[in-house]
């Protein structure tokens, strides 16, 4: 590949599905604080492909939503006919996404690396956040909000 081409998003997206399809990880890089403060901006996931039926809540999960990968704790989960709906929510979003069907699952995030260490995705932490909804949430966009106005100042 020659250094000076560049891969649309797109492009990006098949080949991370391909290598999921065939049982093979993927690491990409999360750009936002939906999950802070438990994920940050920069942070590498590790992304591995899973089967809906096994999934558990309060596991942090990579779903499609507008044409956009989220990565966002699984905070519901419904059988329905055997159809799958999922719910997901960032951990500072007071409000969970829409319904989700297992089609938009990407895969599930298992591990996440931060300043090239692996940091551990604690279950006890995942169903606290699961279970106190929505005062995590309230917590850490208040934070983020204070935050947001301090860097103005410095």
């Amino acid at each position: 590949m020659n250094k000076s081409e560049v891969f649309s998003n797109d492009d990006v997206k098949a080949l991370s599905r391909d290598l999921l399809n065939s049982n093979s990880a993927v690491k990409l890089k999360l750009g936002g604080y939906s999950m802070w403060p438990n994920l940050l901006p920069e942070d590498i996931a590790i992304i591995e492909q899973v089967e809906p039926s096994s999934l558990k809540l309060g596991q942090v999960l990579v779903v499609e939503i507008e044409n956009r990968w989220i990565a966002h704790r699984l905070v519901g989960k419904r059988t329905l006919d055997g159809n799958i709906s999922l719910k997901t929510q960032g951990d500072s979003i007071i409000k969970a996404d829409g319904p989700l069907s297992s089609v938009e699952l990407i895969g599930v995030v298992n591990q996440v690396e931060r300043n090239e260490e692996p940091i551990a995705l604690s279950q006890v932490v995942s169903q606290v956040y699961v279970l106190l909804c929505p005062l995590p949430q309230l917590a850490s966009r208040t934070v983020l909000k204070v935050r947001k106005s301090l860097m103005r100042f410095f």
